[in-house]
């Protein structure tokens, strides 16, 4: 695998953000080593530290060798602070999101080289999160079929919405001279808890930027949630989602009114099978939306 030179600036930016994942990045990292690189492509890893205290810097070290690394340290909590930190630190005309309990397919960054190169109107693309089966190799062919650009209509914003996550995802640089940064107020680390990916597309698709889902970029995720780990992420994406959807509605935009009622009439149309899980999900919501309103000016 070619490693960048650092006196040149690379076609791609692969950036991850960790904190206490020392494991877990160790498998990203391996996944990153058996990618298949286009030719002629030069990339560079940006990895960027959230203040962990476990042994994740020796396991960057440990790779610093293999991998073309360079190591950014963000002291403040949440994921949204630590993007920002890669958005500011790539230098890249892509950059590639993953996370690091994600491990890449071996054609992902052959898939983004291509999507990119061949639409060059591209500012965001999304892929499949494959859950991890044991293996990274094992046999996964998505179906092109799945392929869509997403549209500023509400009932398939939200649909679309849920198909594009940080973990898959990569922006032009283009997309991110328009878009701007994450909002520090969402993501994993603060008060919401999520939804910082939603909102940046969100934004993306709002402002024109096209914005596609490719089913053939493919990243395997590896959670490892126990069923109570998983009731407090399911809780923090209905708390984020209220918090985005306030953000947006009280400054009169329409369209996230549009989204956030369709996100109400799925819930709502199960109603007389899941009472309490909708009702539930709502409060959560309507907490999201609560918290994200005294935070506004």
């Amino acid at each position: 695998m070619p490693v960048t030179s650092h006196g040149l600036e690379p076609a791609i930016t692969v950036a991850i953000c960790t904190r206490n994942r020392a494991g877990k990045l160790a498998r990203a990292f391996d996944a990153l080593l058996s990618m298949a690189v286009p030719e002629g492509v030069t990339w560079e890893l940006v990895v960027v530290d959230n203040d962990s205290t476990d042994a994740t810097h020796e396991v960057i070290e440990a790779y610093s060798d293999r991998l073309p690394i360079r190591c950014v340290t963000h002291h403040a909590p949440g994921v949204s602070g630590a993007r920002n930190a890669a958005l500011r630190a790539a230098r890249g005309a892509i950059i590639a999101w993953t996370d690091d309990d994600c491990m890449v397919d071996r054609r992902w960054m052959t898939t983004i080289w291509r999507e990119f190169s061949e639409d060059p109107d591209l500012g965001v693309l999304g892929g499949y999160v494959a859950p991890f089966i044991g293996t990274v190799t094992a046999p996964f062919e998505p179906s092109a079929e799945g392929r869509m650009e997403l549209v500023a209509t509400g009932e398939m914003m939200f649909v679309n919405l849920t198909r594009i996550a940080t973990c898959n995802a990569a922006f032009s640089r283009a997309a991110r001279s328009r878009v701007g940064e994450f909002d520090e107020q969402l993501g994993t680390g603060t008060w919401a808890g999520s939804a910082e990916d939603w909102d940046y597309v969100y934004r993306a698709v709002r402002d024109g930027v096209r914005v596609v889902f490719c089913p053939q970029m493919v990243v395997y995720h590896h959670h490892g949630r126990s069923e109570e780990q998983q009731r407090s992420v399911n809780r923090n994406y209905a708390v984020g989602r209220g918090a985005f959807y306030c953000k947006h509605i009280v400054r009169g935009d329409l369209l996230a009114l549009s989204v956030a009622w369709c996100e109400l009439r799925v819930w709502t149309g199960n109603l007389w099978r899941h009472v309490v899980s909708v009702s539930t999900w709502i409060s959560y919501l309507v907490l999201g939306a609560v918290h994200r309103a005294v935070r506004i000016p």
